[in-house]
């Protein structure tokens, strides 16, 4: 230790004497060799400092938490070190210092964890640059706000847009671990349109195969597509091949997403309810357990909704048998559907209001009233009567039938004349029709 201790607390601070000598001995050192104290029993952390000595302090500090006791004890230590830490030198070991984020993660209760997590964070992308790096660190994070139930806070991060950069220690996956991470707090957040758009990145990365990462997103964003838009997602265009085989095996005929799919909106739910049953142990697996749930209540919004495009009013109870359909599911199954139609319109889920016992949808693109409806037959009745009377009233006019008699080629006039006779058959009809 106290060789190691020699090279950290050297004058020449440049980037080479780091890469070339200070770097090389760290890693060639145990752990057991970078936990221990130095001659005379002086502790490591006690003579270097976070800030000077980053580099070593890191090797140290990441040897000495490898148990969740000593890393508890030695807090202190490591919120001193993520706020004053130094970049440069920490460029080139970014594997050890993901290493011991990943280690305290483990560790240090989350919600200890966020505020000096998120100043590394800042630290570690630079705040000079012009756009908003993606670094290893982002997941690790948001990860740490989801333990921590902090996804309000965790939003503020998701809110930027974030550039891959390879030289901060971004591999393939750090972006597909990114935005499943945000897809998953926006979910609890109840943003499922932002929660879908991040697993639709996820699902097209780009790629020769398909990573565990694509599966595990795929299988979210086919029931996300369900809540989100009421009917089953296409794929992508930019998927590529080797993902789209994968995808289709995955969610073909059955299978446990393919039923929920097949099942989707049809026999009064009551399909996606046995489905569910049916396939819960893998639902459960998954971690989607509470997703094929919001799925099957998805299913009928989505059949409420198909009542507004037909009807512009109905009563409640005939909307909830017409979503129910002919199940005998029990009394107590009708009132959970009844209540869900009261819940989407308090909501504000589906564009109508209830009056009373009755449902009256308020969709301004059609005229589906029943009273408006009924007036405008009345007003097509009308015009019909008028159109037919005025048709007798021309068919007996003189000079309308002397008209009809010279064009036809029998009278004065003869065929040379049609193509004019024409055109006063229609002045003379405006004409009767204006008298």
């Amino acid at each position: 230790m106290d060789a190691i201790l020699d090279k950290a607390l050297s004058r020449d601070h440049s980037r080479k004497y780091y890469k070339e000598t200070l770097l090389p001995a760290l890693k060639s050192a145990s752990k057991h060799v970078l936990a221990n104290n130095a001659s005379g029993g002086k502790d490591p952390l006690q003579i270097l400092r976070a800030d000077v000595h980053s580099l070593a302090y890191l090797f140290v500090l990441n040897a000495r938490c490898q148990e969740a006791n000593e890393a508890r004890a030695l807090w202190p230590c490591i919120q001193q070190f993520l706020q004053h830490f130094d970049k440069q030198q920490l460029d080139i070991a970014t594997d050890m210092f993901l290493a011991f984020i990943t280690t305290i993660s483990h560790h240090i209760p989350p919600a200890d964890l966020l505020d000096p997590l998120h100043g590394a964070l800042l630290r570690w992308q630079g705040r000079e640059a012009g756009v908003h790096k993606l670094t290893p660190v982002h997941p690790l994070y948001l990860r740490q706000c989801s333990l921590a139930n902090a996804f309000d806070r965790a939003s503020e991060t998701l809110g930027r847009h974030h550039e891959p950069d390879t030289a901060l220690g971004c591999t393939y996956h750090t972006p597909m671990l990114f935005h499943l991470y945000a897809a998953h707090i926006y979910l609890q957040l109840g943003r499922y349109s932002d929660a879908l758009d991040r697993l639709s990145f996820v699902i097209t990365h780009p790629g020769s195969s398909c990573s565990t990462l694509q599966i595990c997103a795929y299988k979210r964003w086919v029931l996300l597509h369900l809540i989100v838009h009421g009917k089953p997602g296409t794929l992508p265009k930019l998927v590529s091949r080797a993902a789209e085989r994968a995808f289709k095996a995955l969610a073909g005929p059955g299978t446990a997403y393919g039923e929920v799919v097949a099942s989707f909106g049809r026999n009064g739910g009551k399909g996606l309810r046995t489905v569910g049953e049916k396939w819960m142990g893998v639902f459960r697996e998954d971690g989607n357990e509470n997703l094929v749930r919001l799925v099957r209540r998805a299913g009928v919004w989505a059949q409420v909704r198909r009542l507004g495009e037909v009807y512009g009013r109905l009563s409640l109870e005939n909307a909830v048998d017409r979503v129910v359909g002919r199940q005998e599911d029990g009394e107590e199954y009708t009132v959970r559907v009844r209540k869900e139609i009261e819940g989407m319109v308090e909501r504000g889920d589906v564009n109508a209001r209830i009056e009373g016992d009755t449902l009256v949808f308020e969709d301004a693109s059609k005229d589906v009233q029943e009273e408006e409806l009924v007036a405008q037959i009345a007003r097509i009745k009308a015009l019909n009567k008028e159109l037919g009377t005025l048709e007798r009233e021309v068919g007996s006019s003189k000079g309308y039938l002397k008209v009809v008699i010279e064009g036809s080629g029998h009278g004065p006039g003869g065929s040379g004349m049609q193509m004019q006779m024409k055109g006063d058959v229609m002045d003379l009809m405006e004409e009767e029709m204006m008298m």
